[in-house]
């Protein structure tokens, strides 16, 4: 049996990733909008991403 094969994802993965995705960019611009609405600047935005970037690149290391 070709083992590369074995690493390729199936069909499956790879729907359940393109799926995964659209819902993070749901979570994303519903996030985005919910925000705006709620009056803050595209620079105080700026700020809450580099914020939520910088917890995620924290906790990255204690889940690998």
């Amino acid at each position: 049996m070709d083992n590369r094969a074995a690493e390729r994802p199936s069909a499956i993965q790879t729907e359940m990733r393109a799926n995964s995705n659209a819902g993070e960019r749901v979570v994303a611009r519903s996030f985005y909008s919910e925000l705006r609405e709620r009056g803050y600047s595209p620079k105080e935005l700026l700020a809450v991403s580099i914020e939520l970037i910088d917890l995620v690149t924290r906790d990255l290391p204690k889940t690998q």
